[in-house]
């Protein structure tokens, strides 16, 4: 599948490695492709000159609605997949009540992302 901000033509070995917060945020295009926005998305890979404009703001549109609902999916996938980056992240919790323990978050979503991306190459 070509997601919609896919636009260059470069290998995947030519392009640069992703940043940590890129690659939660193409999984989190990838989940809100699949499970909320099919429609919008082949509108916007299929629009040519102004319809374009409509397509990403529906797909856009789409998206931000159901922004939460991708992320419970990450932390989900997390939950099933990330078993050591999870009991880190609740660990942090404990030792630091009400600390947000961010980099312990980032990295449970970033290995369930690893996950989603994996499991996208996989079937194609």
């Amino acid at each position: 599948m070509v997601l919609p901000w896919q636009t260059d033509t470069k290998s995947r070995a030519e392009r640069p490695a992703r940043t940590l917060n890129g690659e939660i945020a193409e999984a989190a295009q990838l989940l809100t492709i699949v499970l909320h926005c099919r429609k919008q998305a082949a509108q916007l890979q299929t629009c040519s000159g102004q319809s374009c404009v409509r397509a990403r703001a529906a797909f856009t549109t789409c998206a931000n609605e159901h922004a939460q609902s991708v992320l419970q999916a990450l932390v989900k996938i997390a939950s099933a997949k990330c078993p050591e980056e999870v009991e880190a992240f609740h660990a942090c919790q404990r030792r630091m009540p009400g600390s947000k323990c961010e980099i312990e978050d980032l990295m449970a979503l970033r290995c369930a992302s690893r996950e989603v991306l994996l499991s996208s190459q996989a079937s194609q």
